[in-house]
């Protein structure tokens, strides 16, 4: 029996997940449980985050990885099929050829998503396409980027919207458990919430802007494009987060004793 265990360290953000992990594995063992062996590897990585070699724990290269910038693997002398961490440091699914990206899979074949965007047009009409078809200057660490922001800020802005939801349904609770009115309470949950989450927003906001300026500072039509996308993308967050304070307000009040 074989297990697989892997080490994660700052990815190329310089945090833990601010890249979505891309470049931040530091080894990978391999278990043979009936008498214990241990086969450590250690990947190395290119300048984009795509495990380029692994190591072995004499420093000798074991495989050799060369990617095209749509993912196609064109180098490969892991013949044994040990690794399956490659291109954006993402699993590689070796029955379908699909790359796994934590919201949706990607198909290095087509440079194309198979599954609909989660965030639906608001990262752009084109629900499959990857990163604009513009892998060669842009990234995308999820499978959320939109087209326009190259650091996922449109996407940042509806995962905050999203994560603000959750926790109103999740963590603010009213009635009246063992005789104890929770009810201002469970208001005050909401309320705080919410406070944080447009605080969230506003920085969200800002950082869209600046990579708004960043990306297209000489391209004036894709500046004006991207600035539409991420003020549009604000607007909707706040207003869903706006949405879901009034549930949870409405919510505490209807439990209330």
């Amino acid at each position: 029996m074989l297990a697989k265990t892997r080490l994660w360290g700052v990815d190329l953000s310089g945090t833990l997940q601010g890249a979505g992990g891309v470049g931040g594995q530091l080894s990978e063992s391999s278990l043979i449980t009936h008498n214990s062996i241990t086969n450590n590897h250690f990947p190395t990585f290119d300048g984009n985050g795509n495990v380029s070699e692994y190591v072995n724990s004499s420093g000798e290269v074991t495989a050799h990885f060369e990617y095209d910038p749509y993912g196609n693997t064109v180098v490969n002398t892991d013949s044994s099929g040990l690794f399956n961490y490659k291109f954006s440091t993402k699993p590689l699914d070796a029955e379908n050829g699909l790359y796994y990206y934590g919201y949706r899979y990607y198909d290095p074949m087509t440079g194309r998503w198979p599954s609909r965007d989660p965030i639906e047009e608001m990262g752009g009409v084109n629900l499959y396409g990857f990163v604009g078809n513009g892998k060669a200057n842009r990234w995308d660490i999820l499978g959320l980027s939109a087209p326009y922001a190259g650091v996922s800020a449109v996407a940042l802005l509806h995962i905050i919207a999203q994560e603000a939801a959750k926790k109103m349904a999740d963590e603010c609770k009213g009635g009246c458990p063992a005789g104890v009115d929770l009810t201002q309470d469970c208001v005050d949950c909401c309320n705080g919430v919410s406070a944080a989450s447009h605080i969230l927003l506003v920085a969200a906001g800002f950082a869209a802007t600046a990579e708004c300026y960043v990306q297209f500072f000489y391209s004036p039509w894709r500046l004006a494009t991207c600035l539409i996308a991420a003020n549009y993308a604000q607007d909707a967050a706040a207003d869903s987060i706006l949405d879901h304070h009034n549930k949870c307000t409405d919510k505490c009040i209807d439990q209330a004793p």
